[in-house]
This record gives structure tokens, C-alpha cells and sequence, in this order.
């Protein structure tokens, strides 16, 4: 999870891609998810993340899930700047669900999806 938040903050699009399971985004191609990481990584400033908890995820388990915030600062475009054209602060609130590639132990963590939040 850290990585990854890292990797929007940085802009590694590359390290975003490799840790996400193939099947992820299965309407887009490759090219148009590259596309679409590496715009929001453009637009989107990451501030600060904060784990909320984690479930499973161990060096023995095959799947866990991290619910977290991630505070971000958003330019350009119509949608991230208000009425006073000022970027747009938020709060991105999400439970990732990871599994390790290949459903093996020695697998590399994958992002799966974003589960829905109670409450």
C-alpha cells in the first residue's frame, strides 16, 4: 500500500502497473491505462497518508485488505479547482484488497480492488 501511494506521489506510473493485477482495469488497454495513471499522477498532488487499519496482509497470508485516507491537492481541469479557481483539497477514503501474485506465498503483492466502506 505504501509503495503504491509513493509511487501516485512520485509518479511512477511503471511501479503502479507492475503492482496492480492484470485483470484490474479489464475495459482498458495498457496503453490507455498508462494514459490514465500518468494523468492523475499530473493532477493530482498527494499530501499525506494515513493507514486506518489493516486486515490480514502477513508474510504468511495470501490476502489482506488496508483501509486508509489519502489527502490530496488536485489542479487543472474543471473538476479540481472550485468556484474561485483554486485547487481542489480532499481526502480519498478506500479499503484496497491485495493478493499475492499467482495466489502463492512468494508472490508479489497486487492491488485487486477498492471494496466498498460501511458507514
Amino acid at each position: 500500500m505504501r509503495s503504491r501511494y509513493s509511487a501516485f506521489a512520485t509518479g511512477d506510473v511503471d511501479h503502479l502497473l507492475r503492482t496492480q493485477a492484470q485483470d484490474h482495469s479489464p475495459h482498458q488497454s495498457a496503453p490507455e491505462r498508462r494514459r490514465a495513471l500518468a494523468e492523475t499522477c499530473r493532477r493530482v498532488s498527494w499530501l499525506r497518508l494515513e493507514i486506518l487499519a489493516t486486515e490480514a496482509g502477513g508474510p504468511l497470508d495470501l490476502e489482506g485488505t488496508v483501509t486508509f485516507e489519502a489527502h490530496y491537492q488536485q489542479s487543472g481541469g474543471r473538476r479540481g479547482v472550485n468556484r474561485r479557481g483554486v485547487d481542489r483539497q480532499g481526502v480519498m477514503r478506500e479499503c484496497s484488497r491485495f493478493g499475492r501474485e499467482g495466489g502463492r506465498l512468494e508472490g508479489a503483492w497486487l492491488y485487486l480492488e477498492a471494496l466498498e466502506l460501511s458507514g
